[in-house]
């Protein structure tokens, strides 16, 4: 359940015979539950981050942030304090692609300025509607 695809594949064998069914079909599922409305079930995935690995579709390097009430606004700043990118609350609203489920976000790990962010522990403040807000950290390692 940390938002990242599970990929299922039904295979028949007949013992009779010793063959294998001819079908191939495989079916992504997205194992997640529509978001409440506590920030602070908010989780960064994966965390910690590592560069580019085989899982990560498109090879483009990417976090999400899933359990994101709609309507929240999302900051993240480096551990110093400074402002790394902000994340409006529509693109909560549009969910992560993949899934198709509000809730979810995917960050590209490019700042503001559309470069990519360096190695290092990043902080993020979501403020959700009705005022409520969540602090969380995740790490980034290149």
């Amino acid at each position: 359940h940390n938002g990242f695809p599970y990929q299922y594949a039904v295979t028949c064998f007949d013992t009779l015979s010793h063959t294998e069914s001819a079908i191939r079909r495989t079916e992504s599922l997205y194992p997640r539950t529509p978001p409440g409305n506590d920030p602070n079930q908010i989780q960064v995935v994966p965390n910690p981050y590592k560069r580019r690995v085989s899982w990560e579709e498109g090879g483009e390097a990417r976090v999400q942030f899933v359990n994101v009430p709609v309507g929240t606004f999302l900051r993240i700043y480096t551990a110093a304090g400074n402002l790394v990118r902000e994340i409006p609350a529509e693109e909560v609203s549009l969910g992560c692609s993949a899934s198709g489920l509000s809730g979810c976000i995917n960050w590209n790990l490019r700042n503001g300025q559309g470069e990519e962010i360096v190695s290092g522990v990043y902080i993020f403040q979501a403020e959700a509607p009705g005022g409520k807000t969540h602090v969380g950290k995740f790490m980034v390692a290149r």
